[in-house]
């Protein structure tokens, strides 16, 4: 029985990945971090270096479900898992379509600042929800 709900879950989860298939790189400074108390997951304020696209709203046609990031207005957010070393000012480059994330220690790459992007829902959506900067 576990098998089944887990294989179920798993096809509904793919369904709402293939959507970062979009092609989006967004480049920027970390301005701010919320971090909850769930499993390190927050929200992360960016200062714009570089994006592909000027606004990205971050929405789904369900209302379950969210984008791992948002553009406006020169700023982005990532909702993440945020890594333990990454910190204001560090930049950051996230690559939509590898589910990507990279830190940076001024200009090298960091390895303790990697992280995975995934489609938002759950108790995460509402801690999002929360702590928008980007309304």
């Amino acid at each position: 029985m576990a098998v089944i709900i887990w294989h179920g879950s798993t096809k509904e989860y793919n369904k709402w990945d293939v959507l970062l298939n979009n092609n989006i790189i967004i480049r920027g400074k970390v301005l701010n971090i919320k971090k909850s108390l769930n499993h390190g997951f927050g929200v992360i304020l960016l200062e714009l270096d570089s994006t592909n696209l000027k606004e990205f709203s971050g929405r789904t046609t369900s209302d379950d479900i969210i984008y791992p990031y948002k553009i406006k207005d020169g700023r982005a957010e990532l909702y993440i898992p945020i890594p333990y070393e990454l910190a204001k000012g560090d930049k950051v480059v996230v690559y939509s379509n590898e589910r990507k994330g990279q830190g940076y220690d001024g200009d090298t790459p960091s390895k303790e600042k990697t992280f995975s992007i995934y489609m938002i829902s759950d108790n995460s959506l509402n801690y999002v929800r929360e702590n928008t900067d980007l309304k």
